[in-house]
């Protein structure tokens, strides 16, 4: 039996003035998106089209930057404006099946699951297919923040 226990955390940040002002384009832009991402879902329902996300994140962000009238979202960073249109996708889209044995999950369910079974190396994931756990081991030291394996073997940790 799979217990799930839902927690939140209240936050409340206070930037200062200059965060503030590099915050509030962002803020901005990402809201102009998303509303984009409604508009061309709803445009491409009624038209009878299917929309890939990444064809709806092609249509909103990338072209969208080279037009005079959203030139503007060029000034900051993609990723939030890409989170935003992943954020938007429809639930039926955010849904991974398994192949092999038909197990459907919410994709952050598959994540929560997947995700700890590969920080423990664990022989099998979610819907019990076999894992490589050596296939982690190679990507040590290729991610942000990792500090490799010290000449002696011995990997250290950031205190």
């Amino acid at each position: 039996m799979l217990l799930m226990v839902h927690t939140g955390y209240p936050y409340r940040i206070e930037p200062t003035g200059a965060q503030r002002a590099m915050l509030m384009p962002t803020f901005g832009c990402v809201r102009v998106v998303s509303n984009d991402v409604i508009r061309a879902r709803e445009a491409a329902w009624q038209a009878g089209e299917k929309l890939s996300n990444a064809e709806v994140q092609r249509r909103v962000i990338t072209e969208a930057k080279r037009t005079e009238a959203r030139g503007w979202l060029a000034e900051v960073a993609s990723v939030p404006l890409v989170q935003s249109v992943q954020d938007a996708m429809p639930l039926r889209l955010r849904l991974f099946e398994c192949q092999a044995c038909g197990l459907v999950l919410d994709r952050d369910v598959n994540a929560a699951l997947n995700i700890p079974a590969a920080g423990r190396a664990e022989r099998v994931n979610a819907c019990g297919a076999r894992v490589s756990p050596a296939s982690f081991e190679g990507a040590l030291g290729d991610e942000a923040g990792s500090r490799g394996k010290p000449p002696g073997g011995t990997a250290r940790v950031a205190a």
